[in-house]
């Protein structure tokens, strides 16, 4: 963690504050320097001290949801103010973003955890 921050609030500044990392995408069509890096660290803090409580802060869940959609959002403005250009590194460098982002919901979220239906009950009004 950081300097006896939680890893939710660390993660959280880190998603928005300073290096906020959306004008930078937009302005450039790049993160800031090292900033998936420490992304990168910072969610695997919050996936040790997160992935298994029944439930989140809800500024994680904001911070997950922002990284996860947002950002690719802010890329693709600048992509578009640019004529279409296009930077294939930080294109990988948000999928990765993406796909941690999404591991970690996948992980703290399995399928059998979020089924309202019983395995084999039947489905619909009683006949």
């Amino acid at each position: 963690m950081t300097q006896g921050v939680g890893a939710a609030d660390a993660l959280t500044r880190h998603v928005f504050g300073p290096p906020d990392p959306s004008p930078a995408l937009v302005e450039s069509g790049r993160f800031p320097s090292s900033w998936v890096s420490e992304y990168r660290r910072l969610l695997h803090a919050v996936t040790d001290e997160w992935a298994s409580a029944p439930a989140w802060p809800r500024h994680l869940v904001g911070a997950l949801h922002y990284a996860l959609t947002h950002l690719r959002v802010r890329y693709e403005a600048w992509r578009s103010i640019e004529g279409g250009r296009r930077d294939e590194g930080t294109e990988r460098e948000l999928s990765e973003v993406e796909a941690l982002t999404r591991l970690l919901f996948a992980r703290a979220f399995p399928p059998a955890a979020t089924s309202f239906v019983e395995p084999g009950a039947a489905l619909g009004p009683a006949t």
